[in-house]
């Protein structure tokens, strides 16, 4: 069991299963921290785990944080530009309230 929760804890953090596109390894949005990101995401898991996925900006920050707790590499400074990067190309917009 604990396995499964291990397993289960790392397709949601990866972003498994939300917002699935048809993008098999391609590459991330050119722009500034792009290379960043794409060293530091792509020494645990798939690219495509970010190219599958919008997100606000703190989420974005929650999972920055979540993947330095479980062992990524990544200053301070390096943090909040993969967190630029990530809310401005891959952010989730809230959409207005319906009148």
């Amino acid at each position: 069991m604990p396995l499964r929760a291990a397993a289960a804890t790392c397709l949601t953090m990866a972003g498994i299963g939300c917002v699935a596109t048809s993008a098999a390894a391609q590459e991330l949005a050119a722009g500034p921290g792009s290379d960043l990101v794409a060293r530091a995401c792509s020494n645990c898991h798939s690219i495509d785990n970010v190219l599958q996925v919008r997100k606000t900006r703190a989420d974005w920050d929650t999972t920055v944080h979540l993947m330095v707790n479980y062992g990524m590499q990544m200053s301070d400074g390096d943090m909040k530009i993969a967190i630029d990067y990530l809310s401005s190309y891959y952010g989730f917009q809230a959409r207005p309230p319906s009148k």
